[in-house]
């Protein structure tokens, strides 16, 4: 393959070695390589989420100063990185969002399958607008599999926030109601082992 044609390639996302971060990357094979990339495939492609805004890899970057390439950067596998930085590579930190519950949100998550053919899950998580939140009672997000984010138990590093893979996405549940003589429909994500278990109004 040519240098400079994109590649689906994934790494291990940090926080849970079940999931594999995916990405389209144009570095050289030879760099997929040092940096422990995996190509994407049908072997691994259920285990394989795109889109996500956090946790985010360490990423790796090398000046190689030659007429064909100057940098290369990329993200870096956990366990690629200790050759990577002997061989002069500069390797920064994984990303993390800033998480709390703010006067507006709240930090909300529900547990995922990892893709429609997977059997692995993981902790998809998002910020839930506070009117929305409050709309729905204690009872129905217990029931629905709806977590609040309590920084004292959850780790951030687990939580994956951003996915955009529609194959990747909780199902969502919907409930309609009438207040103040209007139709109010509240539309949220449900825990994969709740579906077939909605509390009463909620489809």
């Amino acid at each position: 393959m040519p240098y400079g044609d994109r590649r689906q390639v994934a790494v291990p996302c940090p926080g849970d070695a079940d999931v594999l971060h995916g990405f389209n990357t144009d570095v050289s094979e030879a760099t997929s390589t040092a940096l422990g990339h995996t190509a994407v495939d049908a072997s691994n492609l259920a285990s394989t989420i795109f889109g996500i805004n956090s946790p985010k890899p360490a990423t790796a970057k090398k000046f190689f100063g030659t007429n064909s390439k100057g940098y290369e950067q990329s993200f870096i596998a956990a366990g690629s990185i200790a050759t990577a930085r002997a061989d002069g590579w500069e390797i920064k930190p994984i990303k993390i969002m800033t998480l709390g519950n703010t006067t507006f949100a709240r930090i909300c998550f529900v547990e995922a399958k990892i893709s429609s053919g997977s059997v692995g899950s993981y902790l998809f998580a998002w910020r839930m607008p506070l009117w929305q939140y409050n709309a729905i009672t204690e009872a129905e997000r217990t029931a629905l599999g709806i977590q609040t984010f309590n920084p004292a138990n959850d780790q951030p590093l687990q939580m994956i926030f951003g996915v955009t893979s529609k194959n990747s996405k909780p199902k969502r549940a919907r409930k309609r109601s009438v207040v103040n003589g209007r139709t109010r429909v509240i539309s949220t994500f449900v825990d994969y082992t709740k579906e077939d278990n909605k509390p009463v109004g909620w489809a």
